[in-house]
């Protein structure tokens, strides 16, 4: 009780002199609310960025994921360009055998941007030919009652089979009609729906199930394309056995460094040398991004630095203030 008696004159002075000075109250006030807000805006911002783009990582095949893509040859070894093979379904074997970091190896073969007909509908999407190991390479999935992804025996057979992303889906046949086991053409051969791929959707990069198929917003070029096996790819539209590139999953994230270059020297014995191939992995991706995250930090800090720091020589300057006009005040009640 005696604490109290003694804080509440304090307290009662404090916001007598407050209300006596509005105006000076709330300049000193706004410093200090606008250094405040701007930390916890900083703070939320930049969480925020790096939430969503750690999902967006894992949505691309997450950091275990390496890709090896066809590219020219370097300048120095442009005179050799007809030795060049490109990436084939041989690397996929060499891989194989001599990387035992890699779990599973997606070869990709792209058709390209191609028309989809049924029964008067149509739409356009990618076509990219694919073996069953693309799904656990880019974490998709088929939801259950949604068909089935592409086979191993499909590869083998070459079978007229296609699987759609869930955005391809309402284009073509319209809302709430279930694909799987309608025929669909592309450049006059005819394709059977096996399945859909689960769709992405949302501002936040969160993965939902196939079910709502809307597909649409920043995710709908991940929700879009068509995937046909492999070998129909290459023998009945592209005519060469050339890949597009490959996906490469390893089990050990930690170990990422060791697979990327225990993969670069597989590629370069099998290539005799040539670097007609670029190596990339998610992991560099998510290095740029950190970088350019620490200079939002920096840039955002030092604005809500300055700004608390404004609002405390207000501060200062107002306690000043209030003690000069009150050293009479502080004289006569000492003499008291």
């Amino acid at each position: 009780m005696k604490l109290f008696d003694r804080i509440r004159p304090a307290v009662v002075n404090g916001l007598r002199e407050l209300q006596a000075n509005k105006v000076r109250s709330l300049l000193s006030m706004s410093g200090i609310i606008l250094g405040v807000a701007s930390l916890v805006a900083m703070v939320t911002v930049v969480q925020g960025m790096v939430g969503n783009f750690r999902q967006f990582v894992d949505a691309m095949g997450g950091i275990e994921k390496i890709t090896v893509t066809r590219e020219q040859l370097p300048k120095e070894q442009e005179h050799l360009s007809e030795l060049s093979e490109g990436v084939t379904m041989r690397d996929v074997d060499r891989i194989r055998k001599t990387v035992p970091l890699v779990e599973n190896i997606s070869p990709e073969a792209r058709v390209g941007y191609e028309r989809l007909i049924i029964e008067g509908h149509e739409t356009s999407t990618y076509v990219t030919g694919v073996t069953a190991d693309y799904l656990p390479v880019a974490k998709r999935w088929i939801d259950p009652g949604f068909g089935r992804f592409i086979s191993d025996l499909d590869v083998l057979n070459m079978n007229d089979v296609i699987v759609l992303g869930s955005a391809v889906v309402p284009e073509l046949f319209g809302a709430n009609v279930d694909p799987v086991g309608k025929v669909v053409k592309i450049r006059g051969r005819r394709f059977t729906v096996v399945g859909v791929l689960n769709n992405i959707e949302g501002s936040g990069m969160q993965i939902r199930s196939a079910n709502s198929r809307s597909g649409g917003g920043a995710w709908r070029w991940r929700n879009s394309g068509a995937f046909i096996p492999v070998s129909t790819a290459q023998a009945k539209f592209i005519g060469n056995d050339r890949l597009s590139g490959l996906g490469l999953r390893i089990g050990d994230a930690e170990r990422l460094h060791d697979a990327v270059e225990q993969t670069e020297r597989t590629m370069l014995a099998g290539h005799k040398g040539l670097r007609d191939f670029a190596i990339s992995t998610n992991e560099q991706t998510l290095e740029d991004f950190r970088k350019t995250e620490a200079a939002f930090k920096l840039s955002l800090g030092g604005v809500a630095g300055i700004s608390l720091f404004v609002g405390g020589i207000g501060i200062m300057n107002v306690m000043l203030a209030s003690i000069n006009e009150r050293i009479r005040e502080i004289g006569v009640r000492k003499a008291v």
